[in-house]
């Protein structure tokens, strides 16, 4: 079997989708990373060329685009590598990715977190207008799909909130190969740095522990008041938890 599967550079999805990949290799599961937003480093492209091919697109991911119309492209883009590798399933990390598509592959459709459900958690209201075409966007990818998949029982109740009754939702827990080495590096990393807003302490900077990837973006979703702070290490995937679920 050939799996297409979407993936991103700056956030946890790229450890879930690795090693995911990573073990159903070894049962004979053929990869193709479809990936999108900004570009990985060299260690992430060499670590995903181990496990299959990657192709990168500059169509943003969902909570980075303005507008729906930023997202146009990916539909054509997935169905177009699909059709050219022979590809079998998509498995797609954010259910927006699946609104558009007009393919006959099964969809397993993955919402890692939302933007509806972060400004519900975080906000206590549905998502400001400048905000608010990912609800739409959202439901037309879980009915496309064929399966979706929430990281936890608390994240597909905030998705049934939000969005209503889903069919065939099923709740598939994370889980890493590099579990022990990430905590090993956390154990590291000093404990006495927090962040509110845009100020930080700077104790402990040398030793690899930032308060977010993006700093001056405290306020979009996913950032400031919702999120905890993060201990990189140099590592990509250890990341702080969302109040919905992971990311």
């Amino acid at each position: 079997m050939r799996v297409l599967m979407t993936i991103d550079a700056v956030g946890g999805v790229w450890r879930y989708a690795v090693d995911l990949a990573r073990a159903l290799k070894d049962v004979g599961i053929d990869w193709v990373f479809l990936g999108l937003g900004p570009a990985p480093s060299k260690q992430q492209r060499q670590e995903a060329e181990r496990i299959g091919k990657l192709v990168w697109h500059e169509a943003p991911l969902d909570w980075m685009a303005g507008s729906e119309d930023g997202l146009s492209s990916i539909a054509d883009v997935i169905m177009q590598l699909a059709a050219r590798e022979g590809i079998d399933l998509l498995h797609l990390n954010l259910p927006s990715q699946a609104a558009a598509l007009d393919a006959d592959l099964p969809v397993v459709a993955v919402s890692h977190s939302c933007v509806p459900t972060w400004f519900a958690a975080v906000r206590g209201s549905a998502p400001p207008d400048g905000w608010a075409w990912h609800h739409a966007a959202n439901r037309r990818g879980f009915d496309r799909a064929s399966v979706v998949v929430a990281p936890s029982r608390s994240h597909a109740a905030a998705l049934e909130r939000t969005y209503g009754p889903i069919a065939d939702l099923n709740v598939v827990y994370n889980a890493s190969g590099q579990a022990k080495r990430t905590l090993e590096k956390e154990a590291d990393c000093p404990r006495d740095r927090t962040v509110v807003g845009r100020r930080q302490e700077r104790r402990g900077s040398r030793r690899g522990c930032r308060p977010d990837a993006y700093p001056d973006h405290h306020d979009r979703p996913g950032y400031g008041a919702g999120r905890r702070k993060i201990c990189r290490s140099g590592t990509p995937g250890t990341w702080a938890r969302y109040s919905t679920g992971k990311r």
